[in-house]
Parts: C-alpha cells; sequence; structure tokens
C-alpha cells in the first residue's frame, strides 16, 4: 500500500562538472509515531511508506510503546516488504512495554553498539554506533558515528505557561486554561469560558518550571556520555522529540507570533547543546525562525481510508504550535579526521496542515518558507511532523553554529523582520 505520490526509487549520485562526484551523503530522519502507530488507521504501514519516501539511511523513532509486541520488528518487516532493510532492534525488553526505553534507532547502516544511556519514568535517551560505508575517494573504512535518540519528560510543558495555560509541574499543576477569575469549573483541562487567558511571561519563573521537568538534566547525561566517544567515533548526531523549544526560536522577532505572547527566552535545553559545539541542523540551514519556523507539533493525523484529519493540539485555547524535534550533530576533533559532517539539506516530512485552537490550518495558505515533503493528499500517521537532514561527508571540518544570546543573532538571523500579529 504505497500512495500515489509515494517514490520507493533509490537515488543514485550523478557526476557534476569535470565528472566529479559529489561528496556521499547520510540522510537522518526524526520520526515520533505517535504510540506505536496506533492512534490512526494503518498508522503502521503509513509510517513505513513515510520512511520509505524520505529515503532515510537512519531513523530515530520516538514513542514506542510495545503495546501489542516488538513494535520495531514489526516496522522493520514492513520496511523490508518495501524492499528496504534497517538494522537496529528495540534497545530493551519489548515485552515489559516502555519501562526500559522508548525510543529506537534503524540504519541501513551496520550497528555495531546499541544503550540505553538514561531512563527515567519519562526522559529517554538510546544511544547506537552506526558504522558508515561511504567509500568517499575510494576510502572503504566505515565512519564510526554515535546517533543518539531522545524523548524528554512532556510534563512541565513550561511553553504553556505564556500561552495561558498550566503545565503540569508542581508549581503549576494540570494541563488547565488559566483565567481569572478562577471558578472550579475552569480548573479542568482545555475548559471554554469567556474569561481571558494569563499567559506567565516571567523568564525567571519559565527557568524554574523548566529546569523542574529534567529535561535539561537529561541532555547533560547525553553530553557527559558522547563525551566518552570523542577519541572512538567521528561525529555524534542527536535527534530526538524535546518536549521543549529551541533556544534559538523565541527571539524578538517571534515574540508576538503563535502566542508567545512577548516572551524571549533561549529555552535550557536545546541551549546546552548549542553551548556545547552541537549544531541545530534546521537552523544551521534556515536561521530565520520568521520565515522557516519549522513547527513539528501539533500536526493534523489522518489514517488510511478516513476522510477526515484528526484534531492533534491540547491546550485548545491556544496556538501551540512549536518546533520540538529537532537533529543536532556535532564532529568530533575535525582537525584529525579525514571526514567530517555538514549539513547540505533539510525539511519537514508530513502534512502541511496543522491544528491551533481547535482549528485545522494549513500552513500552505500562510507566509512560511518551510520546506515540507510528503503532501497533503498522503494520510499523515502521526501527531508531530518527522525532521530529515541530509548530511554531506566532506574532507574539511564542518563549522559549528555558536548559540545566540538572547539579544544576539545566528546566521542571517539579523535580517529577521518581526511579524507584528500572530498568524492565528
Amino acid at each position: 500500500m504505497t500512495p500515489n505520490n509515494l517514490s520507493t526509487e533509490t537515488t543514485t549520485p550523478t557526476p557534476t562538472e569535470g565528472n566529479i562526484m559529489p561528496p556521499p551523503t547520510l540522510k537522518c530522519l526524526q520520526f515520533n509515531v505517535w504510540l506505536d502507530a496506533t492512534r490512526v488507521r494503518e498508522g503502521l504501514e503509513l509510517t513505513a511508506d513515510a520512511i520509505i519516501d524520505s529515503k532515510a539511511d537512519i531513523v530515530s523513532l520516538i514513542e514506542v510503546k510495545n503495546f501489542t509486541g516488538d513494535f520495531v520488528g514489526r516496522l522493520k518487516k514492513a520496511l523490508k516488504a518495501r524492499g528496504v532493510d534497517f538494522y537496529g532492534s528495540f534497545a530493551g525488553n519489548p515485552f515489559k512495554l516502555s519501562m526500559d526505553a522508548d525510543t529506537a534507532i534503524l540504519s541501513r547502516y551496520p550497528i555495531t553498539e546499541q544503550t540505553v544511556v538514561y531512563r527515567t519514568l519519562e526522559n529517554c535517551i538510546v544511544r547506537s554506533i552506526v558504522q558508515v560505508n561511504h567509500h568517499h575517494q575510494d576510502n572503504k573504512t566505515p565512519l564510526p558515528v554515535a546517533v543518539y535518540s531522545v524523548h524528554l519528560e512532556y510534563r512541565s510543558y513550561t511553553c504553556y505557561l505564556p500561552r495561558g495555560y498550566n503545565s503540569f509541574s508542581w508549581n503549576f499543576p494540570g494541563w488547565k486554561a488559566r483565567r481569572s477569575p478562577k471558578s472550579w469549573k475552569e480548573m479542568i483541562f482545555c475548559q471554554p469560558g469567556n474569561h481571558p487567558l494569563e499567559p506567565m511571561v516571567d523568564p525567571q519563573l519559565i527557568h524554574e518550571d523548566n529546569m523542574q521537568s529534567g529535561r535539561p538534566q537529561a541532555i547533560e547525561k547525553l553530553m557527559e556520555d558522547a563525551a566518552t566517544l570523542s577519541d572512538t567515533v567521528a561525529a555524534v548526531i542527536v535527534m530526538g522529540d524535546f518536549n521543549e523549544p529551541s533556544a534559538l526560536d523565541w527571539t524578538k522577532a517571534t515574540a508576538q507570533t503563535v502566542d508567545h505572547n512577548g516572551l524571549v527566552y533561549e529555552w535550557d535545553s536545546t541551549r546546552l547543546l548549542l553551548e556545547n559545539g552541537y549544531v541545530d541542523s534546521y537552523r544551521e540551514l534556515y536561521p530565520n525562525p520568521v520565515t522557516h519556523p519549522g513547527y513539528t507539533w501539533p500536526s493534523a493525523a489522518q489514517g488510511n481510508g478516513a476522510t477526515h484529519k484528526k484534531k492533534t493540539d491540547w491546550a485548545k485555547l491556544s496556538d501551540e504550535r512549536d518546533r520540538i524535534d529537532f537533529i543536532f550533530y556535532k564532529n568530533n576533533n575535525p582537525q584529525q579526521q579525514q571526514l567530517s559532517l555538514k549539513a547540505h539539506d533539510a525539511h519537514l516530512v508530513g502534512t502541511p496542515i496543522m491544528t491551533a485552537r481547535d482549528t485545522l490550518v494549513d500552513e500552505s495558505d500562510l507566509p512560511y518558507e518551510d520546506k515540507i515533503h510528503y503532501g497533503i493528499e498522503a494520510p499523515w500517521p502521526s501527531d508531530h511532523r518527522a525532521v530529515l537532514t541530509e548530511f554531506r561527508l566532506v574532507g574539511d571540518a564542518a563549522p559549528a553554529v555558536a548559540a545566540s544570546g538572547i539579544n544576539g543573532t545566528v546566521g542571517s538571523q539579523t535580517s529577521e523582520t518581526p511579524l507584528q500579529t500572530p498568524l492565528l
């Protein structure tokens, strides 16, 4: 079952001018499969279609729950039926549901090591060592790359606070709409009413609430583990659903978009990665969050044969669109490596239809320049868009993108033009 607009063809690099072959590439896909792809009809088949269509070499799978047995094994069988074999398996015991882990890594290249780096109730980091066969300039020695699949705590979802909702933290319990005056009828999640929402935009309170989530602490554990591999792997790739926005997205230029309500903030988990030399591949290529917001959540979902798209937003009175799915990378000791990674292209994978304020929003009608592959016609099985980055393996070291200051800029971000009013 392959939608008409999907392609299962493989591509072969073609010689450029002077018969020089282009550098080999490595395509990485970050994909939240939404609870084992169980929330829409034939979700696993649609998930396999999307992976094949992306032509990904390495896939990070998020929300692997094993509700009906080994999800990764069943997905690999579906991919094999479409003509592509992947290495990889669930890092824990699939018969313990997601107690051991809830992320996984698939690779078209051999995986020589796989381990659960960090696991709490709702934080999970899995790492695989992938041997990338590149044959660059007749060099047949595989390039060892450490790949991390990351799913961070969904509670203490602090970016709800500036949008007028509680974050489900100790200080702001539940996901109730923050309103004045309060009444018992308004203490439940998404309760409609006539009173305006009360945004929380105090940066100090935002920081304290976000730190309670344990997400930044999980990223510190990841970086500690990656540091032990600096002499044994050529590069590190970090893919995941962080349940937290980017340090590069909530800027002065975006302060009045998608219900940021004036908040300018460098979100902590991605800030830690940036400060330690990791590169946000999407922002490296598209540094302006006004023209390329790259929203990954919440996307509209649709099962095979369904006539309507499913709205997936939680905070029904707010616009909660955000970029919370990422692909970061870092080259190790680039001066000693013959090859290094360099982000060459990136795009969103999924539907242009998002959900905001309990409404379907077609972003192709909005002034965004994000590239979105897969199309409006194909059913999309997840409440997240996927993200794909195509890396090139180059002989020169790839430069790192530094973290911006709250009032600083990255790349061409100096040309940002603030949107004066929210898009929805």
